[in-house]
């Protein structure tokens, strides 16, 4: 996902009946120690892969979340890194959702 122009072709390829990202890193042990990784991988391609959804009109996307955005018993600093990652996917697929 954070090659556009991979995302493209994959969507000239045909029709698809939805998009189920399963891309994301969850780990948050590493995305401690990693965050910029992780926010790369998952804020940024997940905005591609939205733009890529909207170049190419496409509007179903199945999300899925792990627990660390609802309230697992994490220390601030884990949450901050795994569950921020995951508290911006959702507000950009929401932010999708909403803009159709």
């Amino acid at each position: 996902m954070l090659d556009p122009t991979s995302l493209d072709s994959v969507f000239a390829l045909g029709h698809f009946d939805a998009v189920i990202p399963f891309c994301a890193r969850s780990l948050v042990g590493e995305s401690v120690q990693r965050p910029y990784d992780y926010y790369d991988n998952n804020v940024v391609g997940t905005l591609n892969l939205l733009r890529a959804m909207q170049r190419h009109a496409f509007g179903k996307i199945v999300f899925s979340s792990t627990a660390a955005v609802l309230g697992e018993r994490l220390s601030a600093r884990r949450v901050a890194s795994q569950g921020a990652n995951q508290l911006l996917w959702r507000q950009q697929a929401a932010g999708k959702m909403r803009a159709g």
